[in-house]
């Protein structure tokens, strides 16, 4: 919603202001922050008078064009019933880690979302594109078929007494077992050891700043660091293994490249997430 101000007592000269607001805007939100900005800008003591709105007033109309300010409400509403479509999403039971990790401030929604909808095949319609895109909603909502959800599916198929780890045989396999098992734990430290070099080389040849702390910034952030040293697997590690992206991941970046669109590109380019 746009908001506006212009000076009316001024004959050689007319100062005019405009701008907008967003998230809940209403009437009362734009015309204080108008007032606000008004006091800011010009630092003046003044007094109130109401004017009718349409009412043919010369400044009053020119106040009213400085705020149209060409913005789409339908945007505005949507991002309202996003923030409550996220909402009921993460008060699903299953996803009460999740839940926890916004909480915390550990995933970076915007670019998590960005991540969601990116197609990294040369085909909108692949199979290919489909399975990862499958297999990204499978890994953030929990729902992999692990041996507990396919006993739930199909009782006779898989029995009671047949629903321990594959790799590992001694604990029930379930979504968050897949990713902990220390059965694959090696599997997964040389993973991430291949990926934080690949990421050092990329940001060596296309880094906008920092060029001689690349390697510390990966090898020692809570990304990458763990498998670096040999200790537990942090819960960043897992959130971004379950096709999240994390704010510590988006820190590496946003330390070495100056744009959020830099940083957008080259985090695709490195395909981070094995998928």
């Amino acid at each position: 919603m746009g908001y506006g101000w212009t000076t009316s007592n001024l004959t050689t000269v007319n100062f005019t202001y405009n701008g907008s607001i967003q998230y809940f805007p209403s009437l009362t939100k734009a015309e204080t922050m108008a007032i606000l900005m008004y006091l800011a800008e010009l630092k003046l003591v003044v007094c109130f008078i109401k004017v009718k709105a349409h009412s043919n007033d010369h400044y009053n109309d020119r106040a009213d064009a400085l705020a149209k300010v060409d913005k789409d409400v339908r945007k505005c509403v949507g991002t309202i019933l996003n923030y409550r479509r996220i909402e009921t999403h993460l008060n699903h039971q299953s996803l009460g880690p999740i839940k926890q990790a916004t909480k915390d401030n550990l995933i970076d929604w915007s670019l998590s979302a960005k991540w969601f909808d990116y197609n990294g095949r040369n085909d909108t319609t692949t199979i290919a594109h489909s399975k990862d895109t499958k297999w990204k909603i499978r890994c953030s909502t929990f729902s992999l078929p692990t041996k507990d959800i396919l006993h739930q599916n199909f009782p006779l198929l898989l029995p009671a007494d047949k629903l321990n780890c594959f790799f590992c045989n001694n604990i029930l396999e379930t979504n968050d077992h897949f990713w902990t098992c220390l059965q694959l734990r090696t599997t997964i430290v040389n993973i991430f050891k291949k990926l934080g070099q690949d990421l050092i080389d990329i940001l060596a040849n296309n880094a906008d700043k920092h060029p001689l702390l690349i390697n510390d910034s990966i090898k020692y952030s809570k990304t990458f660091r763990w498998a670096f040293q040999n200790e537990p697997i942090h819960p960043v590690v897992l959130l971004l293994m379950r096709s999240y992206i994390t704010r510590d991941l988006v820190g590496i970046f946003r330390s070495h490249f100056n744009t959020t669109k830099a940083i957008t590109t080259f985090y695709y380019h490195s395909s981070i997430i094995v998928v």
